[in-house]
């Protein structure tokens, strides 16, 4: 098939998704047809679809697997990462965008989706949300399309609160995400008070992200005192960005990431809200994913911390929720801060943390799957 043929197979499908081609070759909001090109696999590359939008929640009927997708006419739900049976292997059908119930049990594993279109990359896929009761902000880090339509990859990054006082069944979720490194950004009190249960195999990385107690930035006790909680909050995102031992600590974090093994990482501090939070939303705007998209994950903790949150305003009253809470302005003051002291994100990460090209390079690799 012609590059020309090719093209036209393209602009067919994206018309049957219910997008416009004009004569120039051009899809309506402006990109070519060849920013949709597949992987190049015969010199001159075949054209392929691209994911607009894809998630997994899982219900009582089963996981609910969605899409949104341009460049195809149609997208197949598989199961990944397990023997498939015969309906597995038969798959369901969607067209460009779509939506399935697929009835899949537990059976004690984290299913993982495969969403092929019938040209292009497929998308792999789980429910980000793990959380138990003892590990109640524990989710994947990935499962986030980029600006340039990749897709942070699943199932390799995990974030969350302390892995301190950990039942039977935690132990054993903890075990089958085959994490092999988890990194802790708690201060050493609190690792002391409340150690790790760690996954089996996995070895223990400390980035202390407040080790520098003395440093005013993260003495907060007076404005806590005074009842300023929301203050010393929004005080502490800024530390988190300029103190020398937070930069020292998430160039840890970060080396650690981007080095070579198997498995997966997981990083947390105590609630998993603030140190991990910051983390997670350097991470995410290193590998591309839109600003609004880095705030919407940063507010999951909220959710995902609403029994904790309420208990909180209960026994400590009300006062106490902004410590219990993010709010974006937590993170709009981190943000500010990099700009303030470093001008730009890309100079905080090569000049505040120390992340050279390689560095950053790897990330990338390791962390995103095609999505074009």
């Amino acid at each position: 098939m012609t590059f020309e043929a090719k093209g036209m197979r393209c602009a067919a499908a994206c018309l049957v998704a219910g997008w416009t081609v004009s004569a120039n070759g051009l899809f309506s909001d402006g990109r070519a047809i060849a920013a949709e090109m597949c992987p190049v696999t015969d010199g001159i590359g075949r054209l392929g679809a691209s994911f607009v939008t894809a998630d997994v929640q899982h219900t009582a009927k089963g996981y609910v697997v969605s899409w949104q997708a341009i460049g195809t006419t149609q997208v197949v739900v598989s199961l990944a990462g397990r023997t498939l049976t015969e309906r597995d292997k038969a798959g369901w059908h969607g067209a460009a965008s779509g939506r399935v119930v697929i009835p899949v049990r537990h059976a004690g594993q984290r299913p993982f989706f495969r969403l092929t279109p019938d040209c292009g990359p497929a998308l792999v896929l789980a429910e980000r949300d793990i959380s138990s009761r003892r590990l109640s902000n524990l989710r994947d880090a990935g499962g986030y399309r980029t600006a340039a339509g990749d897709w942070v990859r699943m199932g390799a990054i995990y974030r969350s609160n302390a892995l301190a006082g950990l039942t039977r069944a935690d132990r054993q979720a903890l075990d089958r995400l085959g994490i092999r490194t988890v990194i802790d950004l708690r201060h050493v009190q609190e690792r002391t008070v409340a150690p790790d249960v760690l996954p089996g195999g996995a070895g223990y990385v400390v980035a202390d992200v407040f080790a520098d107690a003395s440093d005013p930035q993260v003495d907060v006790g007076s404005l806590i005192a005074s009842g300023r909680e929301y203050d010393a909050i929004v005080q502490l995102n800024r530390a988190m960005v300029s103190s020398a031992a937070a930069r020292q600590a998430y160039a840890r974090l970060f080396h650690t990431l981007a080095a070579d093994g198997d498995g997966a990482v997981l990083f947390h501090c105590t609630a998993g809200k603030d140190r991990t939070g910051w983390g997670a939303a350097v991470l995410l705007t290193l590998l591309g994913v839109p600003r609004e998209t880095v705030y919407a994950d940063y507010l999951l903790s909220n959710r995902y911390r609403e029994h904790e949150i309420e208990a909180g305003a209960h026994g400590q009253g009300t006062a106490f929720v902004p410590l219990e809470r993010v709010d974006a302005a937590y993170l709009d003051a981190a943000f500010d801060e990099v700009t303030r002291v470093f001008g730009t994100f890309d100079n905080y990460l090569k000049q505040g943390l120390g992340l050279d090209d390689r560095v950053i390079s790897d990330l990338k690799t390791k962390f995103l799957q095609p999505g074009q």
